[in-house]
């Protein structure tokens, strides 16, 4: 037997299968960009606590340091120190500078 082709049109079976497909996509998109997103957010905060310790362990050595020298104990506690910290497993770079942004004094 055979449905005629309007009454074939006007039904609607399947159509839950298409919205849950649709609506499976959509969750599985949202989710894969949660789960990116929180992983930029938790590498980022690893590497701010990375890029902190070495800072304050260079300041801590440079003011036991003589202020002439540029390269020396500060420098290399700094570099040890940020590089001890991991971010996502592996060492953090880290690159020491004691020279002032522009426009600071």
């Amino acid at each position: 037997m055979r449905t005629p082709p309007v009454r074939r049109l006007s039904s609607e079976r399947g159509t839950t299968l298409v919205n849950v497909a649709l609506a499976l996509v959509t969750l599985m998109g949202l989710a894969a960009y949660a789960v990116d997103r929180g992983i930029v957010w938790i590498s980022r905060g690893q590497a701010q606590n990375a890029a902190d310790a070495g800072a304050l362990a260079g300041a801590v050595a440079r003011a036991y340091e003589d202020p002439d020298t540029s390269r020396g104990l500060a420098q290399q506690s700094a570099l040890l120190t940020a590089q001890s910290n991991e971010v996502w497993g592996q060492p953090a770079v880290a690159d020491v500078s004691w020279t002032c942004p522009t426009g600071v004094t």
